[in-house]
């Protein structure tokens, strides 16, 4: 597989802060802060770039965001690299302790409903044997085509009921806050780690690279 076969889809707040120099790969920065849906999805609203632009043509196609990437080489068939960002917090840790249990009921409501079954393999995936709810969120990843093509169709499966969770909580204090109101992007990283797991192919490290780039929630709090 060549380098010209593989391309990594970048979240990028500001045209020309960042230098494909540092990739070996074809590196598509992508302004996902234009979709209306961005300030709540973060990295899962690619959908909606995809949407209008089409999964790249390439052999291999992966994720990453704005202060992050993927520094891989060359991919191998069979293999799906990934890198899970770990929180300083415990396995265990309990959903509504950092988030709204409130909004995370009624996405997995409104998602069993939607397609019975998924809400319920994911919800065994997320919770340790006594109901706690573990972390485990990613979103840098690079697939085969095909695999990244099934995981832009399960974030289309999901948008629908995060977007009537986002509905039937409207009026709960978190909306107001800019971090808690991304909560549909932190499930969407979740259900990648779901995803990401269930595929039936050797898992390799993704090592990374930080970039000096500064988000707009850094410049804000100044």
């Amino acid at each position: 597989m060549g380098l010209t076969q593989t391309t990594i889809v970048c979240h990028s707040f500001d045209d020309g802060q960042e230098s494909n120099e540092l990739f070996s790969m074809d590196c598509k920065h992508v302004r996902l802060d234009g979709y209306p849906l961005n300030a709540n999805f973060n990295e899962a609203s690619v959908v909606d770039w995809v949407d209008e632009h089409g999964i790249p043509d390439t052999d291999f196609v992966g994720l990453a965001h704005y202060r992050r990437r993927i520094m891989v080489r060359e991919p191998v068939a069979g293999r799906k690299y990934v890198h899970m960002e770990i929180q300083p917090m415990p396995l265990g840790v309990i959903w509504c302790y950092y988030h709204s249990e409130k909004f995370m009921k009624a996405f997995l409501d409104a998602w069993d409903k939607q397609s019975p079954g998924g809400a319920d393999e994911f919800y065994k995936y997320l919770t340790d044997p006594l109901g706690r709810f573990r972390y485990k969120a990613r979103n840098l990843f690079l697939l085969e085509r095909a695999d990244f093509e099934e995981w832009i169709r399960l974030m289309k499966e999901v948008r629908k009921p995060l977007e009537q969770a986002m509905e039937a909580t409207k009026g709960d204090p978190i909306w107001s806050d800019r971090y808690q109101r991304r909560q549909p992007g932190f499930v969407c990283e979740r259900i990648t780690s779901w995803f990401l797991d269930g595929l039936p192919k050797e898992c390799a490290d993704a090592p990374y690279a930080e970039l000096p780039v500064e988000s707009p929630y850094q410049r804000e709090s100044r």
